[in-house]
């Protein structure tokens, strides 16, 4: 079934044109005051962003859905997952802290955030769906029970989908870390050859699969749940994912869950893409 898509530009003209006007039609002209009905608990999925980056949505923005949502008579609450590996949004305690530094709190966003897998991303519920990888997926358990869903997502690059948007919002974005990790389900390369035994990859693996003997890294792959953290660290590119062989079936899975994040909300879930920061590199040749 084909669905309508609105598109708008961040241009604006005059104040009446300007980004929060537009959100606010846009939300109009695509329906989605149909998703949410009086009294329901609506879930409005963001990422808040790593800590110290502007990688997220402006939650003054996020604020106009949450007051649309608020007219009809809805009780949203903004939403995120904890992750797999660690930093600041690995438990929801930090999690919070992490939310309320970018801006995503009550006197901003005008509702509660809520990190919808628990404090140690143990609340969790076992979505039937009979996909090709899984029979059955891991969902945060306050995205489960939402009785509504408006997705907002920000358009970014990323190591292994390569971009993400609203698939990987909905995909890894409403799993606790156990569902995370069986997105992933990649394993890492590793060439000792490259190494220099620096560390860093061993200092930043959440499941402490690697560790460091005579300068050169060690990988347990029983104890490596695939998130793809050390790669990103290597500075010397010592290790790497086999990407024509494990991508497409981590793309499955990904989008296996992002239908196991919607299941049993049809008709319910809205959704929303910003394309807003467009990151440029120039090189200038010094003469």
């Amino acid at each position: 079934m084909k669905s309508t898509v609105y598109f708008t530009s961040v241009r604006a003209r005059s104040d009446k044109d300007n980004k929060i006007s537009k959100i606010k039609k846009l939300f109009d002209a695509a329906g989605l005051a149909e998703v949410a009905g009086e009294g329901e608990l609506t879930a409005v999925k963001v990422h808040f962003g790593e800590r110290g980056t502007d990688a997220y949505i402006n939650p003054v923005l996020v604020r106009q859905v949450v007051d649309k949502l608020k007219a009809l008579g809805a009780r949203p609450f903004v939403a995120d997952t904890n992750t797999l590996y660690g930093g600041g949004r690995a438990n929801s305690a930090d999690h919070a802290v992490t939310a309320i530094e970018h801006g995503f709190d009550y006197s901003v966003v005008g509702a509660p955030v809520i990190i919808a897998d628990g404090l140690k991303s143990q609340n969790l519920s076992d979505v039937r769906i009979e996909g090709r990888h899984f029979q059955s997926v891991k969902i945060a358990g306050d995205i489960v029970v939402a009785d509504s869903l408006i997705v907002l997502s920000h358009f970014k690059g990323h190591l292994l989908s390569g971009f993400g948007g609203a698939i990987k919002n909905l995909g890894m974005g409403c799993a606790p870390a156990a569902g995370k990790a069986e997105q992933h389900s990649t394993r890492p390369i590793f060439n000792p050859d490259l190494c220099i035994g620096c560390g860093q990859c061993a200092e930043t693996c959440p499941s402490s699969a690697v560790t460091v003997e005579t300068k050169i890294s060690s990988i347990d792959f029983n104890a490596c749940k695939g998130c793809g953290e050390c790669l990103r660290i290597c500075p010397a590119h010592a290790i790497d994912f086999d990407w024509m062989v494990q991508v497409p079936p981590f793309l499955e899975r990904m989008a296996e869950y992002a239908l196991g994040a919607i299941q049993g909300k049809q008709g319910k879930v809205g959704f929303l893409n910003f394309i807003l920061i467009i990151n440029l590199l120039v090189l200038f040749d010094m003469l």
